[in-house]
């Protein structure tokens, strides 16, 4: 009977430890502590939607974050071998590697948020390889156009102390679902 006792008692504690240990995971996969203290690291899914808009041979490009943790985006445009892209640095965005990085805000992008526009100037290129303004293509030529835009998201990333990344200094291979439109009929 005491044998009994005994392994009711040692089941009992086992139990209780079980049931906590969930909790205890949770702590461990949303904190992060940092030199000074601990901060709240929020976990959830990072989503952008990009959209975009065509007018007089420039393409602007927006990112909203629709998801529920502060993300880094960029974005890089691609077009056929007859036209060049230039898209336009300020102050919101900044070129590096061939990509646009969003470094508004410190380069983070927090839930409901939407980044101002990338404007993406198209040109022409003439047999000397010299960028040339686009006069009206004739409507039989416009299925030949197109651009594509792609749009990366990372969630937000720290350093050692504790202090966020700079968008161009993250980790874009750890979370790297892409987005990418091709242009059509509003190009």
């Amino acid at each position: 009977m005491k044998r009994g006792k005994k392994l009711a008692a040692v089941l009992g504690v086992a139990l209780v430890l079980c049931a906590g240990a969930g909790s205890a995971g949770a702590y461990f996969t949303d904190h992060v502590e940092a030199v000074g203290g601990g901060f709240s690291v929020e976990t959830g899914d990072p989503e952008t939607k990009l959209t975009e808009r065509f007018q007089g041979w420039t393409k602007y490009v927006s990112v909203e974050n629709t998801g529920e943790i502060p993300v880094y985006v960029r974005v890089r445009a691609f077009c056929g071998g007859e036209y060049r892209l230039v898209c336009e640095e300020g102050e919101t965005w900044r070129e590096s590697g061939g990509f646009y990085y969003y470094t508004g805000n410190g380069g983070i992008l927090y839930p409901g948020e939407k980044a101002p526009e990338l404007p993406i100037k198209i040109h022409g290129v003439d047999e000397a390889g010299n960028l040339t303004e686009i006069p009206d293509v004739p409507e039989e030529n416009r299925e030949k156009f197109g651009v594509v835009v792609v749009s990366e998201r990372t969630p937000l990333q720290y350093d050692g102390a504790g202090e966020a990344l700079a968008p161009e200094e993250a980790d874009w291979k750890s979370y790297r679902p892409v987005e990418w439109r091709e242009g059509g009929e509003d190009r």
